[in-house]
């Protein structure tokens, strides 16, 4: 199953270690993940809130098999939209809080 983690991004280390962790998790459990992160090579130079970030996300969502939503993704604007296609297109959203039930029953 490929999954993308969203959630507010940051940039900073902190924020991007969350991303890196939970991908680990879900790596070690035979899933592929995605998060903004992997996607996007020059944040040093994006606006996190710009349209072009948010198409750039909104190209690879259609690739994935389910969504998974960080702690205040419903406070970030592209995440808001990701959960809100993924829903509408029919893609499965899970929240961080039920990662742990979500690895059990894939297994």
């Amino acid at each position: 199953m490929i999954i993308y983690i969203t959630g507010p991004v940051t940039g900073d280390a902190e924020n991007k270690a969350i991303f890196f962790n939970i991908k680990n998790i879900l790596r070690e459990h035979g899933h592929q993940s995605v998060n903004p992160y992997d996607l996007i090579k020059d944040f040093n130079s994006l606006d996190f809130n710009s349209d072009s970030f948010l198409k750039e996300i909104l190209i690879n969502i259609l690739s994935v098999d389910a969504v998974f939503t960080l702690a205040d993704w419903h406070s970030d604007k592209a995440s808001s939209i990701i959960v809100d296609l993924a829903r509408k297109v029919n893609i499965e959203v899970n929240h961080f809080t039920k990662l742990k039930d979500f690895i059990l029953c894939q297994q």
